[in-house]
């Protein structure tokens, strides 16, 4: 019985780790693009920590974060961004998935997506 539990608490574990999900380069951000009434795709350095894939060349999905609307900090993360932006200073995202955005490419790429965790910014 023992070795059971500690077979599904070592897959558990290993499905975690594999999860596509980490933090971003720290970066200025350079672009906030908002999307209608869906959130906020925040351009810069960041790098694609979540290794998400696009089906169309034409689309750029690297270096590029989504922050959605429905995100329970969403104010306070755009007020923050848009200082950072203004005052140059880099961020960084904790990342916690991918995601297709209609207004951005619609099915054909993936976005890193906030929907949990933090942003950061640095002082220098």
């Amino acid at each position: 019985m023992r070795k059971i539990i500690f077979a599904v608490v070592m897959l558990l574990i290993s499905v975690d780790l594999f999860a596509a999900h980490g933090r971003t380069a720290s970066a200025v951000p350079t672009q906030l693009i908002l999307a209608r009434s869906e959130g906020v795709m925040v351009l810069g350095a960041f790098g694609n920590p979540a290794a998400c894939e696009t089906t169309n060349s034409n689309i750029i999905n690297v270096d590029r974060v989504w922050v959605p609307r429905s995100h329970a900090e969403y104010e306070t993360i755009y007020s923050t961004l848009l200082a950072a932006m203004m005052a140059s200073k880099k961020v960084n995202f904790y990342i916690h998935s991918c995601t297709t955005v209609p207004w951005f490419g619609g099915d054909m790429a993936e976005y890193n997506q906030m929907t949990v965790g933090d942003v950061r910014i640095f002082k220098d």
